[in-house]
């Protein structure tokens, strides 16, 4: 059995009479090497479940599941380990009304044989069954996605390679006993490859499975699927770009009067990808398309897709190519009835190299949710990706940016993100630490989750970082802004803190911070909404700690 490794980090801010905590898990498995979260789920009780792989010295790359309580107390691991002892992954996680879990991914067998696996385990960690697929081509089958109905029935695509006609979409209905109820082949002319990305179930049970199909010159269209619940196929809809080039669909959502919003990439006319949304109907009619070209016309990919029903908007996040700055991350709102774009948000981490997201979610109460993005980005100072969590409000603006890295200056990342009945927000991903400690040539990756309790509203964060030895004051990021930014500043003990805004003058503009805060590390958001473009002066005073910089406007 894997060794189970945790730890709690919780920090706490109060102001305005509000509390606010967070923690961070990590797991380090038994071979002491790669551990990595790819996805997270939460129950109707709250619970979080994180799905990833973990390595093991006997038994090859295991996948694994970790449940914890909502306040990050760990209730039961799982692992589990094929019949090959090579490679197990994991590439979907979902809940059922009972508390049950499915995951499904793939599992290498003795032979060397790659076929679809789906796991299913009770509210108490124990497996239920274990069911594998080996397509007719017996090559290689990986599941891609899975959904569950309210009978605990559950549905999985993934791509089958098969003995004559290239890969084919192949998806499964299990019933909650594992059994087999049907399986549904999609193999369209000219017969060559048919890739399944994502699986999603309207309030009817009817099944939309995204991906891309080759069809011409070895060139791949959009690709949607729809079956009944029973498993019979209703329509197919292929999308091919004005190019007539690679047009792949990354991600689906459906929202509550069951239209179906697809996203993907779609070459354009300059062989750059631009990301293409279109919204279909029940019936498969296209209602709208948009597509997002950045002005630098470079390729931009999805990666995420939401439905928000409070604003009636579509969020989709990807990544956008810029001249100077890599891949930086992209966040669009697209107005749900028409498809008109309503903002498209651009992010750079910093180092001026790739910044990708990965997932997004968005929160569920009150009238003004907030988006929230993550995945990875580049920084300066390491040279090494780190776990970024963006948060934008409904209207486009910045709030909050946490980055977080392990102990080893190694690549961390974050895959997975979901948002519990109370609007608080979990990352699932990986952090790299070293088995002797900072310093040590090898990294080990452990799975790292995270919660964060629900958005500030004075805008003052705790990020993830441990207290501080010596005061400071960050130069604000970003800079030049317009027409917010973020200051991070930390304390080594309880003080008064009073950060303010001054004009190039030595006006006074505004009072950012004035309480009494536990020792730790924050950000601070700045509008500059109202103001004119120029520079301006922040400064921090905490007991006997004081610090200026200056910061630059421009609209």
């Amino acid at each position: 059995m894997s060794k189970f490794i945790y730890q709690i980090f919780i920090l706490f801010l109060f102001t305005s009479g509000l509390t606010y905590s967070q923690w961070i898990n990590t797991y380090n498995g038994q071979a002491n090497s790669d551990d990595r979260g790819h996805g997270i789920v939460v129950d109707a009780s709250d619970n979080i479940y994180t799905v990833g792989y973990t390595t093991n010295d006997t038994t090859g790359i295991d996948i694994i599941i970790l449940k914890y309580t909502n306040t990050g107390e760990p209730i039961w691991q799982a692992v589990y380990s094929g019949t090959g002892n090579y490679t197990d992954r994991a590439h979907g996680i979902v809940v059922d009304n009972s508390g049950n879990v499915y995951v499904t991914g793939y599992t290498t067998s003795t032979s060397g044989n790659i076929n679809y696996l789906t796991l299913k385990y009770n509210s108490n960690g124990a497996l239920q069954w274990a069911k594998t697929f080996n397509g007719s081509g017996n090559q290689t089958d990986k599941a891609w996605g899975i959904v569950v109905d309210d009978n605990s029935n559950c549905f999985i695509t993934g791509t089958s390679k098969s003995s004559s006609s290239g890969t084919d979409i192949v998806t499964l209905k299990y019933n909650s006993s594992g059994n087999v109820v049907w399986t549904k082949t999609y193999d369209a002319p000219p017969h060559k490859d048919e890739e399944a990305v994502k699986i999603a179930i309207d309030g009817n049970n009817n099944l939309y499975i995204a991906g891309y199909g080759e069809y011409s010159s070895g060139h791949h269209d959009f690709l949607l699927l729809k079956y009944s619940h029973s498993g019979s196929f209703q329509w197919v809809k292929n999308y091919n770009g004005s190019n007539g080039g690679f047009d792949r669909a990354w991600g689906i959502v459906i929202d509550n009067e069951d239209y179906i919003y697809i996203t993907g990439e779609s070459e354009g006319s300059n062989d750059k990808f631009d990301i293409v949304t279109i919204k279909y109907n029940y019936s498969g009619t296209q209602k709208w398309l948009y597509r997002f070209t950045e002005t630098e016309n470079e390729d931009d990919k999805p990666y995420g897709i939401v439905v928000d029903e409070i604003t009636g908007s579509v969020f989709v996040t990807g990544s956008t190519e810029t001249n100077n700055n890599g891949m930086d991350y992209l966040t669009l709102r697209l107005n749900k009835s028409t498809g008109a774009l309503g903002w498209a948000k651009i992010f750079n981490g910093g180092g001026n190299d790739n910044d990708i997201p990965y997932a997004l979610t968005t929160t569920k109460n009150g009238q003004n949710p907030y988006i929230i993005v993550t995945g990875t980005v580049k920084q300066y100072s390491s040279g090494s990706d780190d776990i970024a969590i963006i948060v934008y409000n409904a209207e486009g603006i910045l709030r909050n940016v946490n980055v977080y890295g392990g102990t080893a200056e190694y690549d961390d990342g974050a895959f997975g993100i979901t948002v519990d009945n109370n609007d608080n927000y979990f990352i699932a991903g990986f952090v790299s630490n070293t088995s002797a400690g900072s310093g040590a040539s090898a990294p080990n990756y452990d799975i790292v989750t995270v919660k964060h309790e629900r958005i500030n509203p004075v805008g003052i964060i705790t990020p993830l970082v441990n207290v501080p030895g010596n005061y400071y004051l960050s130069q604000n990021y970003p800079n030049p802004f317009n027409p917010e930014t973020i200051i991070s500043f930390g304390i080594p003990e309880n003080s008064n803190v009073n950060i303010s805004v001054y004009d190039i003058t030595g006006k006074f503009i505004q009072n950012l911070v004035n309480s009494n805060l536990s020792r730790g590390s924050y950000n601070v958001s700045f509008n500059g909404n109202s103001l004119s473009s120029g520079i301006y002066i922040y400064r921090i005073t905490a007991g006997r700690f004081t610090e200026t910089k200056t910061m630059i406007l421009i609209k």
